[in-house]
């Protein structure tokens, strides 16, 4: 392999049209692939759709190829079409998505196999059936395709699935560890009941260790929850270390891409997280190794989507679709913890993308180009190759840091007992969940952080609530409210010293059935500022028990483990009936003293004087859960808290 040092840079951008919409039979070419083989053939690959009306209907698999690096390319090669009639998936059936007579061939993924040279796809059919196929003369010739549904078929105790795709773009081939050899390709699964039988949805692989002849199921890597809505198509890199990294696509209202880390592509998947460098305008994305780091030169990852959050019309809303423009590049020398390249590709209209790279280490970035009615961007006027070199992608930044897309949200974590989470004291009088309490947010028990989302949204804060309590989001018909986001979250226990230690969280058992779990369980303070990395802490505990030891112990543990702005409140007002009420004073009276120290000791803490900005009028008849007028004081005087430690910045 050539040196990087030895490489001559072009410093500019050459671009190849190579399939246009409405030719060769086709109304629509949509989600490209790209490998380079082992001899340096470019393979180029796309779903060739007969229509423009979607993802299902007539879709066949095609192919183009370059023997000199994308100057002059091969005529299109039909790499798969079916043809005859053919059952069609009973879910897209039952939406009216699919007809009889129209076979949906989808999701090319291929593999180049640097130990043998072959170049394995893997493909979809009426997204129930996958099948695997395999050249051995860099895309020339193919073998007889080979039904491999029985792999995914293992993932349906995990999983109940009836849609399934393999990529898109490109798998796999591990270099490196004691795995080095394995092939490995993302996969998404659908229970296929939701929007155009795509949703609700999870990623998981498959692998091969034996070039292809044999392949096996993964974990689930990605899974659907209340802050990660229908994760999908998913791009694949493997770190410096021999670990697996996927890049996922979901439609979570954070608008960022999902990644997790394992150490064999195949178990022990990472909790996901969002990286906030990257967004997520809901759509594929390209993602390759392009070095390993050798003779102490940092490795190279480049990442390709269109870097925008904003709509056309104005109507952004969290969790939606954004307009697939200014496709962007990025690198990362740190197998992807910071991303320190930003170039703009492609202004305008510009959707899925892939990306590989040539022996001479330029880079190819083929991606969807345009739209046939300069409106719609689901149909591209064209897919295009554009070739650059590192030098190129390594250029000023053409991406702004300061616009309000590229903004990051403060990370909120509410922490607390009922009083964050919100009391049961709504039951059910009819159904299932008869004379059991509802789940929340309901007005009359419900927590403080829906009235506290709504005040930071009209003053125009870009923020997010994070942490693991994700039952919050069920209002009184045991659904998710349209209102509240369900990934804007905290973390409650029962009491101080439940936050330290964690532990089982009392939960109404509606919200058990909605998320299909016999408890909730809420990690001990120290692993939640580990996984969440909140920017600022709302804590205000210590009605059940007033241990105002725990408390401090509890303070003094989040000041060590974690650098974000601690904002402390002292305990809400009581009264009869509830037990206790009249040693709330006595509890807070040692809390000026302990914020006090630790302001001293320089440390980034405030105290918020919440039991003076209440009256008992403004509780239920229990004696300790705010009512309405409550709940908007609480959330009014955290709001009056965050600006007076000057950590809101309006978009």
């Amino acid at each position: 392999m050539i040196a990087v040092s030895q490489l001559s840079y072009a410093e500019e951008i050459t671009r190849s049209d190579i399939f246009t919409a409405g030719e060769g039979g086709y109304q629509l070419y949509r989600i490209p692939g790209i490998v380079v083989s082992r001899s340096g053939t470019i393979l180029a690959y796309c779903e060739a759709r007969k229509s423009d009306s979607g993802d299902w209907g007539q879709i066949d698999i095609v192919l183009r190829r370059s023997l000199d690096q994308g100057k002059t390319w091969t005529p299109p090669q039909k790499l798969v079409e079916v043809t005859g009639p053919l059952a069609i998936n009973p879910v897209a059936k039952s939406q009216n998505l699919d007809q009889t007579d129209e076979n949906t061939v989808h999701n090319p993924a291929a593999i180049v196999d640097q130990q043998t040279g072959a170049i394995h796809l893997l493909y979809c059919l009426e997204y129930m059936r996958c099948f695997y196929l395999r050249s051995d003369d860099d895309g020339v010739t193919w073998t007889k395709p080979v039904e491999i549904t029985a792999t995914l078929d293992q993932l349906r105790p995990n999983y109940p699935w009836q849609v399934l795709a393999v990529g898109p773009a490109h798998g796999v081939q591990l270099q490196r560890g004691k795995y080095a050899g394995r092939l490995v390709v993302p996969v998404w699964l659908s229970l296929g009941t939701g929007g155009y039988a795509h949703r609700p949805s999870v990623t998981a692989t498959i692998y091969s260790d034996d070039h292809g002849q044999t392949w096996e199921r993964g974990d689930i890597a990605v899974a659907h929850t209340t802050e990660v809505i229908n994760p999908n198509e998913t791009a694949i890199v493997e770190l410096s270390d021999g670990k697996v990294m996927l890049n996922t696509r979901s439609e979570s209202k954070r608008h960022r891409r999902l990644t997790t880390v394992s150490p064999d592509g195949v178990t022990g998947w990472t909790t996901p997280k969002f990286e906030d460098a990257l967004l997520e305008p809901i759509c594929m994305a390209g993602l390759l190794r392009i070095r390993f780091p050798s003779d102490g030169q940092p490795g190279l990852i480049a990442f390709s989507n269109p870097h925008n959050l904003s709509k056309r019309d104005g109507k952004e809303h969290a969790g939606a679709l954004r307009d697939r423009i200014n496709l962007s590049i990025k690198l990362s020398e740190d197998d992807g913890k910071t991303w320190f390249a930003h170039r703009t590709l492609e202004t305008g209209f510009s959707g899925y993308s892939d990306l590989a790279r040539l022996p001479s280490g330029e880079i190819l970035c083929i991606y969807e180009r345009g739209s046939t009615d300069a409106d719609n961007i689901f149909r591209p006027t064209r897919l295009t190759i554009a070739k650059f070199d590192e030098d190129w992608a390594r250029g000023p930044s053409t991406i702004s840091t300061t616009t309000e897309t590229a903004k990051k949200p403060l990370r909120i974590l509410p922490l607390g007992d009922s009083i964050t989470r919100g009391s049961y004291l709504t039951h059910y009088s009819t159904g299932p969940f008869q004379g059991g309490p509802v789940g929340l947010p309901t007005w009359d028990g419900g927590g403080y952080r829906k009235p506290l989302q709504d005040r930071l949204r009209v003053a125009q804060i870009n923020f997010d609530f994070v942490g693991p309590l994700r039952y919050c989001a069920y209002g009184t018909d045991g659904k998710i409210a349209d209102d509240f986001d369900p990934d804007h979250c905290g973390a409650a226990g029962f009491s101080n010293q439940g936050l330290l230690q964690g532990g089982v969280v009392p939960t109404p058992s509606d919200v058990l059935h909605e998320l299909d779990v016999e408890n909730v369980l809420i990690p001990g303070v120290a692993k939640v500022l580990d996984e969440y990395h909140p920017d600022v802490i709302l804590l205000m505990s210590g009605a059940n028990g007033f241990d105002a030891a725990a408390r401090d112990q509890l303070i003094e543990k989040i000041i060590r483990h974690s650098d974000a702005h601690l904002l402390v409140s002292d305990a809400p007002p009581q009264s009869p009936p509830r037990a206790g009420w009249e040693r709330v004073e006595q509890y807070n009276a040692s809390l000026p003293a302990t914020v006090q120290h630790w302001q001293n000791a320089g440390k980034r803490i405030s105290l918020v004087p919440m039991y003076s900005a209440l009256s008992k009028t403004d509780l239920l008849s229990d004696g300790v859960h705010p009512n309405r007028a409550g709940q908007a004081k609480i959330a009014e005087t955290w709001f009056r808290a965050l600006q007076d430690a000057d950590l809101l910045e309006a978009n």
